[in-house]
């Protein structure tokens, strides 16, 4: 018996089911035959402006921030639970990745990213 059988057998499967589970929605589906129906809305009320706006880069500067301490606090604890086994070499690292971090905070306060206005 060919040892790839097994391989090939789970390939075509995971094929079949991506197929169905993308194809099946688009079949079973009710069509609506009414345009309004297809424009966005919020609360019920009519749409007012565009659908496509700027945000200002104050924002994504906020969002950048977050994303400081959020890789921040993913590294950090792991860190944390293994610190005695890791020693000077893993204090070391953690303090260069915080350092890191914290020039990273630096900027986002000179750009004014932490003023909310």
């Amino acid at each position: 018996m060919n040892p790839y059988i097994g391989i090939i057998t789970v390939f075509l499967i995971s094929i079949i089911l991506a197929v169905l589970m993308v194809g099946l929605p688009k079949l079973l589906s009710p069509k609506l035959k009414e345009p309004d129906k297809y424009i966005p809305y919020e609360s019920g009320e009519a749409p007012v402006g565009e659908a496509w706006s700027r945000y200002p880069v104050r924002y994504y500067l906020l969002v950048i921030t977050f994303l400081i301490f959020e890789i921040e606090a993913l590294f950090i604890f792991p860190w944390a639970i293994k610190a005695k086994e890791l020693h000077v070499l893993g204090f070391v690292e953690i303090f260069l990745f915080v350092f890191v971090l914290l020039l990273g905070w630096i900027w986002a306060i000179k750009k004014g990213a932490l003023k909310w206005e």
